[in-house]
């Protein structure tokens, strides 16, 4: 008895528990940590159907991203040449050629002269510098001891480069070209293109002396993902200013182009009807899409893309820019096959010199 009448109690461990077997009492608790092989499976079944909900919408705004920051760089490059004509009285800068070894890049055939790869009349070094990047000229690195920066190449962060471009052309090795109008890839990341290193004005006498006569022909690697369209100087029409392309809201001024024939495959949902139309190859068919040249640094209808949902991006002369399907830019709805150039005003005109389809 302690004070205050209360009686001390002395804890007893219980009997009952006593007389349970140390074994099973380490079981059942083991058990009441850990998880039963029941369970383990749905929470894997859980996860494998979360995966399966998250995963294709995270590829689709991952699609997203790249559609958006592609349809960026080629609003860029119409902001530059926008600011280029403001600067030089409405006139645009030139586009090339196909830039094989006997017609180098840079030969303007319209004036019969070799404008140099350095030309600052040169689209690709004319727009670049308005949006403050530098020449395209100065990433060539064409001297050792005074290097430019590096050439952006597939899977760069540029302006020039579209984020889903993957595929390149397949590497050749014919010596020099082999004289003709395609330009062959080299190590699957660039395009090896012939241009002469500085301007040597006209040529003469006019049409008869060939560009490597008359200046060192050099080779660069170079890769756009993106490039003026090559119908709007023609040798009627050598000198452009953009006022003169109307309506401005339909001519296509730059170009998403591809950058392999490969780009487009039967898997694709146009490729039939694209070769029942004629445009792919086929028994009796001509091929103008895969056989067309790959002129590296122009583009047009028939080098156009399929990258971005079977289609890609054109930036227009007014210099808004959108989404087309390569079924539209090569079969629009007021097709005429009586023509290479299909313009049509409601969509796309190509040639801002040739006739109007309605």
């Amino acid at each position: 008895m302690v004070s205050g009448g209360c009686q001390r109690r002395t804890w007893r461990p219980s009997p009952f528990r006593a007389s349970v077997p140390s074994c099973l009492r380490a079981s059942h608790e083991s058990r009441q940590r850990g998880f039963t092989l029941v369970e383990l499976l749905v929470v894997i079944g859980i996860i494998a159907i979360l995966m399966g909900i998250l995963l294709p919408v995270l590829a689709a705004a991952r699609a997203k991203a790249k559609d958006t920051q592609c349809e960026s760089n080629i609003r860029q490059l119409g902001m530059g040449m926008m600011m280029y004509t403001d600067q030089n009285k409405g006139y645009m800068p030139f586009d090339s050629n196909s830039g094989s070894y006997s017609n180098p890049l840079d030969y303007d055939s319209n004036n019969n002269q070799c404008l140099g790869m350095n030309g600052t009349a040169m689209w690709f070094n004319a727009v670049l510098p308005m949006i403050n990047l530098p020449d395209y000229y100065t990433t060539l690195n064409t001297n050792p001891n005074t290097p430019g920066e590096p050439v952006p190449t597939l899977g760069d962060n540029s302006v020039l480069i579209c984020p889903s471009a993957t595929a390149m052309a397949t590497a050749s090795t014919t010596p020099k070209d082999g004289e003709t109008a395609n330009v062959r890839c080299v190590n699957n990341s660039y395009f090896e293109v012939y241009a002469e290193t500085q301007y040597i004005g006209p040529l003469t006498p006019a049409g008869t002396a060939p560009p490597k006569a008359n200046a060192p022909t050099n080779a660069f690697y170079i890769c756009l993902c993106y490039a003026i369209n090559s119908k709007i100087h023609t040798g009627t029409h050598p000198t452009v200013k953009l006022s003169q392309l109307a309506p401005s809201s339909s001519i296509a001024l730059f170009v998403e182009r591809r950058m392999s024939p490969n780009e487009i495959t039967p898997s694709d949902p146009q490729y039939t009807s694209l070769t029942t139309k004629g445009l792919l190859p086929s028994a009796g068919g001509s091929d103008y899409i895969s056989g067309y040249a790959m002129a590296p640094v122009s583009a047009c209808w028939e080098t156009f893309t399929s990258r971005h949902r079977n289609g890609g991006y054109i930036c227009f002369a007014d210099g808004h820019c959108d989404w087309y399907s390569l079924d539209q830019v090569c079969y629009p709805p007021n097709y005429n096959a009586s023509t290479s150039d299909y313009n049509d005003p409601a969509n796309v005109i190509w040639d801002p010199w040739g006739v109007a389809h309605n």
